[in-house]
This record gives C-alpha cells, structure tokens and sequence, in this order.
C-alpha cells in the first residue's frame, strides 16, 4: 500500500511540473551588460536601459524576463545607447509664439544570443523623446525575431 502512494505522489508531482511549464509558453529573456574580464561593463545608462527593457518584457505576451543567464532561451546584452540627429521638430506653444523643440532618435545598441548564435542590432525610437520608448521598441523587436525564429529557439540547448 505505501508503494502505490508514492507512486501516485510521483506521478502528480510530474504531471504539475510539466503543466506548469506548458501554461507559460513565452520565450523566457535574461537581459545583461556586456562581461569583460570578470567584472559586468556597465555604466548608468546601460543598467537605467536594462531596467526598462525588465519592465517591457514584464507586459510582453510572447516573452517573459528570465531570472538568470542559465534560465534564459535568449539572452540579450545591452551594448549602449545613443541619441542621433534630430528626427524633427515639435511646435510648443508659449504665451503667443511657438518654440520648436527637436524630437531626438534614441537608440539602443544590443547582441542577441541564442546558444552559440549571435547577432547586433539597433533598435530606435522615432515617435517619442524617452528611453522608456526605445526599450519597449527593442522588445517588439526581439518579438519579431523570436516569432520568426521560434522553432530554432525552442530547440533543447542541447541540439543547437
């Protein structure tokens, strides 16, 4: 009788675990600086980017922040950022003129890694003058290519 209980107990036990991993089918992302010699290379803005970037992927439906490097299906090292020429102007109205007030492209500068593949790209905001913009561009763009990608990302590490 003891036999059969913990056989059941077993049995539920896995079934729970592999439920659970079924319910939530997003790409999991561990969002990084750069390592160099140990130490993570990061100055302000790159963790301020990170953080935000944390934040998008929280209201994502297709990806979910992943708590470790070795949890992650993709990781994403932040590379820097930088603000471009003046993507236009806006009219702000004072008194009885208008200033023209320059909206800046932001962009952010990262490497994709999924097991031994890598790849840069930039993504950049032209609609908003925020930072909080560009990182939530950035995860529309991870999207994109974890959507395109998604078989090969899906993949057991083990056969990449």
């Amino acid at each position: 009788m003891q036999a059969i209980a913990v056989v059941v107990v077993l049995v539920f036990s896995t079934g729970a675990a592999h439920a659970g991993r079924r319910s939530d089918s997003r790409i999991s992302v561990f969002v990084t600086a750069p390592m160099r010699d140990g130490f993570l290379d990061a100055d302000a803005a790159v963790l301020e980017s990170i953080n935000d970037i944390g934040k998008a992927l929280r209201k994502s439906r297709t990806l979910r922040l992943a708590p470790t490097r070795d949890t992650a299906d993709v990781v994403v090292t932040i590379m820097g950022r930088s603000v471009g020429p003046s993507g236009g102007a806006v009219g702000v109205p004072i008194g009885g003129a208008a200033v023209l007030v320059p909206i800046n492209r932001r962009a952010i500068q990262w490497t994709l890694h999924v097991g031994d593949f890598e790849t840069t790209k930039v993504s950049e905001d032209h609609d908003h003058d925020t930072w909080r913009s560009v990182a939530d561009v950035l995860v529309k763009d991870l999207a994109a290519w974890v959507s395109a990608n998604r078989d090969a990302v899906e993949r057991p590490r083990s056969q990449r």
